[in-house]
């Protein structure tokens, strides 16, 4: 068998894998299903700060000004709902450079009655050719949702209470307040500071527009 029919083979069980686990309710799913009418109000509100950082430039959020974004649906909110965790989806469309679609994840911490968010938790890069797409097919908002629930969630970000999935406080926790997040931090107090800086920070570093034209030759 030729290389090239080794390689169709392998794109075509590897797209067949992930449509057919797509296919499959999964737990998230469900708690999205039973629990978004609950916080529609932190989806907006979340919606409305990306829009907001987006129409100020702020270069931590520089690829939701550049490329297509979405939230994902599923939002993971403490029992106490004063944290929260979620993703942003980038879609980067077609141009000779865009060969995957990136997700972050965010962090929300509420003070005051007012949500802030801040860039933490790390940022997975979707390859399409690894997905059993073409370099040049961007994969959907839907199949980037349902790769990066997988890969950035995890089996543990939800535990069953009453018959139903709740969020594991415990997980969200666990995100919050290790190591990677801040390598000097030993108590929960610097953690907290390091997180408030991080909220203030972002509002300090705006894209520099004439720079990034000139490099790409291409800007909204």
């Amino acid at each position: 068998m030729s290389n090239k029919k080794n390689n169709l083979f392998i794109y075509l069980f590897i797209y067949l894998f992930i449509y057919s686990s797509c296919s499959k309710p999964r737990k998230i799913d469900e708690y999205v299903g039973e629990n978004f009418g609950t916080y529609k109000n932190e989806y907006k509100t979340i919606i409305d700060s990306i829009e907001s950082y987006s129409k100020n430039q702020l270069y931590d959020f520089k690829a939701a000004y550049i490329w297509k974004w979405q939230i994902d649906s599923a939002l993971l909110l403490t029992s106490k709902k004063d944290k929260i965790i979620f993703l942003l989806n980038i879609v980067h469309g077609k141009c000779n450079e865009c060969v995957s679609e990136s997700v972050y994840m965010i962090f929300g911490k509420k003070k005051n009655n007012q949500w802030f968010f801040f860039k933490g938790g790390g940022t997975l890069i979707a390859p399409r050719d690894m997905y059993g797409k073409d370099e040049n097919d961007p994969l959907s908002f839907h199949e980037l949702s349902q790769i990066a629930r997988k890969e950035m969630f995890g089996e543990n970000c939800l535990i069953k209470k009453d018959g139903k999935w709740v969020v594991n406080d415990g997980w969200v926790e666990s995100l919050f307040y290790n190591h990677g997040v801040c390598s000097y931090c030993k108590t929960r107090e610097q953690y907290d500071s390091t997180h408030w800086q991080a909220i203030m920070d972002k509002w300090k570093h705006k894209i520099d527009t004439n720079e990034f034209k000139k490099q790409t030759g291409n800007y909204p």
